[in-house]
């Protein structure tokens, strides 16, 4: 966590796997990720539409290029917020958000880590059983775990 909370912007190809109980196969997209510090998130999808999400400070917008962009303030919305916190919290290595936020527990070392993170808050708990971060220097991936089962796994590749 030290070594990612050391970069001021972090860029990387992402796929999506989302794994639900009521589909046959998975869904799947792919895109770009970019973080700059302190709280600016961007997810910008490619496949297999287009969609982007830019988040800034305590501000959600979704646009999909189809129809007027969504805004969404996170203040109103701690569920979400908790979603946005913890890629924010993983992506930058701020393990003091993640550990307000979760119980936190890990293994491995700076070259392989694996992270545990169960929610704190029952409200959270009720939608998200646990969220799975691994990674090396850079955060691998990120999988959440719904109470219902259904899993959504960010696998992250670096660009240089």
């Amino acid at each position: 966590m030290t070594h990612l909370a050391q970069a001021s912007v972090r860029q990387a190809i992402f796929v999506e796997e989302k794994t639900l109980a009521a589909l046959k196969t998975p869904l799947k997209s792919q895109g770009v990720l970019v973080y700059r510090r302190p709280d600016h998130l961007e997810k910008n999808t490619t496949a297999p539409q287009r969609e982007r999400l830019v988040i800034d400070g305590d501000r959600l917008v979704i646009d999909n290029g189809a129809d007027a962009p969504r805004v969404i303030e996170l203040g109103g919305q701690p569920q979400i917020r908790t979603l946005v916190d913890t890629i924010r919290g993983a992506l930058s290595g701020d393990l003091p958000l993640l550990r307000r936020i979760y119980d936190v527990s890990g293994t491995g070392t700076t070259e392989d880590w694996h992270i545990v993170l169960r929610p704190r808050d029952p409200a959270v708990a009720q939608l998200v059983k646990e969220v799975r971060l691994a990674g090396g220097a850079d955060v691998r991936s990120i999988s959440s775990v719904s109470q219902n089962g259904d899993t959504d796994t960010l696998s992250i590749t670096p660009t240089p």
